[in-house]
C-alpha cells in the first residue's frame, strides 16, 4: 500500500511541473502586431511592432513577402527621431544652404537611416535599409509614413509594458489507499488431553474488513494556449452608383435684351500655398478675407485630420510694422501639443504675414497685437 501511494504523489508532483513548465513557455513567445503599411511605386513598407520594445520595417515589391528581412529599431528611438521632425520649418529663401538646414538625417539603427527635409527642391522622406534600393517617398506619402511610425512606437512602449505574472495553478493530490485483504483464518490444532479425551475445539477469530474511504478527486486546470494578436487593415472600395439620366427640361425662349449691362464678378483672391512641418498645404482665396475662417481652415483640415480629438487654444503675438502690416508672428502660449498641433500652429502664423491693422489702431500697443485663437472640434 506505500509503494502505491508513494507512486502516485510522484506522478502527480510530475505532472504539476510538465503543467508550469508549458504555461513558461507559452508566457516567453513573443508576440507581434502590424500597425501599418504604405506603397511607394513597386515598393511596399509595412510595420510591425513586438512586446520587446522594437519596431520591425519590411520591404517588398508590391506585396507582403513571407520571407522579407525584418530590420529592428528601438521604439524610444524611433519616437524621438519622430518628435524632433517638428521642429523643421520651412525657410522664405531661394538659398540652397538655408534648405540643407530643413533636413534632419538619423542612423535609427545599424540597418536603418531615415532623412526628413522639409521644402527646397526635395521636399519628403527618404528611407535607407541595408539590402534594399534607397526609397524616396513624396510629401504626401511621407505625412502618411510618419503617422505610422508614431503609432507604431506607441504600440511597441505599451506591449512592452512589464505584466503582472501569472499564477501557478492549483493541483489537487488524490489519494488513492490501497485495499486491505484480511488474513486467511488458519483453525487451531486439536491437542487431546491426558486426562480428558474429548478435543478441544478453537473457534476462529473474524477481522472485522474495515468500511473503504471515498477517494478524492484530481482537479488540473488544462493550460491556455498563448493568444497572438493581429491586427489586420480591411480596405472596402465603394460601390458604383447606378446611372440615373437626369430629366432634359425643354430649352426656355428668352428674348434678348437689346440694353443688357452685364456687372462685373468681384476679383476673388488667388489660392495661398504655405508651408507646415510636414509638407506644403493650400488655402482656398474664398477663405482669405476672414482671419477667423483662416485659422478655422488649419485647425479642421490640418490638425482634426491627424487628430480627430484635438482641442486647445492659443495666444499669437504679432509685430506690426509704421503701416499696420505684420512682420513677425509667434505664438507665446498653447494648451495643447503633438503633431497635429504643431501643423495648426504653423498653418497659422503663415497666414498672419498677409494680415495687416489700421495704423492707429489704439488696440495694438508698441507695435506689437496679441490675438488669441480656440479651437473645438
Amino acid at each position: 500500500m506505500r509503494n502505491r501511494l508513494r507512486i502516485v504523489i510522484t506522478g502527480a508532483t510530475l505532472l504539476a511541473a510538465a503543467i508550469a513548465t508549458t504555461a513558461a513557455s507559452a508566457s516567453a513567445q513573443s508576440t507581434f502586431r502590424e500597425t501599418g503599411s504604405v506603397t511607394i511605386g513597386t515598393s511596399l513598407v509595412w510595420v510591425r511592432v513586438t512586446n520587446a520594445g522594437l519596431v520591425q520595417l519590411f520591404v517588398g515589391r508590391g506585396f507582403h513577402d513571407a520571407f522579407a528581412r525584418a530590420h529592428d529599431v528601438d521604439a524610444t528611438a524611433l519616437q524621438r527621431w519622430v518628435d524632433s521632425v517638428r521642429a523643421l520649418v520651412p525657410v522664405r529663401s531661394s538659398d540652397s544652404a538655408a534648405d540643407d538646414s530643413q533636413m534632419r538625417a538619423s542612423v535609427l539603427s545599424s540597418d536603418v537611416t531615415m532623412m526628413r527635409r522639409v521644402g527646397g527642391p526635395f521636399s519628403g522622406l527618404r528611407l535607407l535599409v541595408s539590402g534594399e534600393d534607397p526609397i524616396a517617398m513624396p510629401e504626401p506619402t511621407a505625412r502618411d509614413f510618419l503617422v505610422v511610425l508614431d503609432s507604431a512606437a506607441r504600440v511597441a512602449k505599451e506591449m512592452s509594458a512589464p505584466a503582472a505574472a501569472p499564477s501557478t495553478p492549483a493541483v489537487t493530490v488524490a489519494v488513492v489507499a490501497a485495499p486491505v485483504v484480511p488474513a486467511p483464518v488458519v483453525p487451531a490444532p486439536v491437542v487431546p488431553a491426558p486426562v480428558v479425551p474429548a478435543p478441544v475445539a478453537v473457534a476462529p477469530v473474524a477481522v472485522p474488513e474495515p468500511a473503504p474511504e471515498p477517494a478524492p478527486e484530481l482537479v488540473l486546470p488544462p493550460p491556455s494556449a498563448p493568444v497572438v494578436l493581429l491586427a489586420s487593415r480591411v480596405e472596402i472600395m465603394p460601390l458604383p452608383l447606378p446611372d440615373v439620366p437626369a430629366p432634359v427640361a425643354p430649352p426656355a425662349v428668352v428674348a434678348p435684351a437689346p440694353d443688357t449691362v452685364v456687372t462685373p464678378h468681384a476679383d476673388v483672391p488667388a489660392d495661398k500655398l504655405i508651408r507646415t512641418p510636414l509638407g506644403p498645404f493650400t488655402i482656398p482665396g474664398v477663405l482669405l478675407a476672414d482671419r477667423d475662417k483662416e485659422t478655422q481652415y488649419c485647425y479642421t483640415q490640418l490638425g482634426l485630420k491627424y487628430n480627430p480629438d484635438l482641442k486647445g487654444e492659443i495666444t499669437v503675438k504679432l509685430s506690426l510694422g509704421v503701416d499696420g502690416a505684420v512682420e513677425e508672428a509667434v505664438v507665446t502660449k498653447r494648451s495643447w501639443q503633438g503633431i497635429s498641433a504643431g501643423e495648426v500652429e504653423a498653418c497659422v502664423r503663415a497666414l498672419a504675414h498677409d494680415w495687416s491693422f489700421p495704423a492707429g489702431d489704439p488696440s495694438s500697443a508698441v507695435g506689437s497685437k496679441l490675438l488669441t485663437f480656440s479651437f473645438t472640434p
